[in-house]
C-alpha cells in the first residue's frame, strides 16, 4: 500500500501501490531498459509497473512519510515533486 503527502502534508493518495500511474515517460524508459521494447504492448506495460514498484516495496517497505528525495532520480520521477510517502504492505 502506498500513502502520498505533499510538502505541506496534505493528503495525495492512499490506496494500492499498484495502482499508482506511473508517468508515461517512466513506462517508455522502463520498457526500453527491462524488455528493449520502445513501444510497450499491454502486457510489457504491467510487467514494467508491477517490477518497478517491487523494486521500490523491497527497498523502502516501512517507510513513514519519508521524503522522495531519499529515492533515487528514477525512482523519484513516478511520484510528485516534494511528495513524502509511506509503503506498507496490505493486511488480508
Amino acid at each position: 500500500m502506498l500513502a502520498l503527502y505533499s510538502a505541506a502534508d496534505e493528503p495525495l493518495y492512499r490506496g494500492p501501490l499498484a495502482a499508482w500511474p506511473l508517468p508515461e515517460r517512466e513506462v517508455m524508459r522502463l520498457s526500453i531498459q527491462y524488455f528493449n521494447d520502445p513501444e510497450p504492448c499491454h502486457i510489457h506495460r504491467a510487467a514494467v509497473s508491477q517490477r518497478a514498484f517491487l523494486e521500490l516495496m523491497r527497498a523502502r517497505l516501512g517507510a513513514e512519510r519519508e521524503s522522495t528525495a531519499i529515492l533515487d532520480a528514477e525512482q523519484r520521477a513516478w511520484f510528485p515533486d516534494a511528495a513524502r510517502f509511506s509503503l506498507w504492505e496490505e493486511e488480508g
